[in-house]
């Protein structure tokens, strides 16, 4: 330690997925967004000196596909015998080009999503892109291809297709959207 003092910490963390929607952001509203609620709480002991406890709240909201929040809330409260109100703040912070971000972040997996879930006549896909053309093939349950088509060039950014499944049995099939590169991203669908 910069300080010399001999010191220990110890504490606890928990963190839940509690929530998912649609967030509206400076630049627009965001689909499939999950929130993350993470809190902790420690303290450090400085032997012969004294202790200093924390008590951390964070609430981030993550869009699949993008490696980093798109908007982060965070509280920390300090006391103890040695803390100073410097240890106590608020801060907010959002990811200002989210399709900077879901460039960046789509390696292997595409992240994508099916509303609603299940379905009757139609079902709306959520993705990420990095505005390459996308497949799209839908698999029954047998694995055999029901329906494909290719999605041309898309918007960096959150894209959107909708797919007519009137003609589709009731049952369960499997979603799939895949670049030329063989990113991919695969949902279950129930259609009812």
């Amino acid at each position: 330690m910069a300080s010399g003092l001999a010191a220990y910490t110890y504490g606890h963390i928990s963190c839940v997925a509690d929530g998912a929607g649609t967030l509206i952001m400076p630049y627009g509203t965001v689909e499939n967004v999950l929130r993350i609620s993470t809190s902790y709480s420690d303290s450090d002991v400085y032997i012969g000196s004294g202790y200093m406890n924390y008590l951390v709240e964070i609430v981030d909201f993550y869009k699949p596909g993008v490696p980093y929040p798109l908007l982060s809330f965070s509280r920390q409260r300090a006391g103890g015998s040695i803390s100073n109100d410097s240890a106590n703040f608020d801060y907010g912070a959002w990811l200002a080009f989210a399709t900077s971000g879901v460039r960046e972040a789509v390696a292997d997996p595409i992240g994508m999503d099916l509303v609603p879930n299940p379905a009757h006549d139609a079902t709306t896909i959520l993705y990420s892109t990095t505005g390459e053309a996308l497949n799209l093939s839908i698999f029954d349950a047998t694995g055999r291809l029901v329906r494909s088509a290719i999605l041309g060039p898309q918007p960096v950014g959150i894209g959107r297709h909708v797919v007519d499944l009137s003609s589709l049995a009731p049952g369960l099939y499997s979603v799939q959207i895949a670049t030329a590169k063989g990113q991919r991203g695969t949902k279950l669908l129930l259609v009812e």
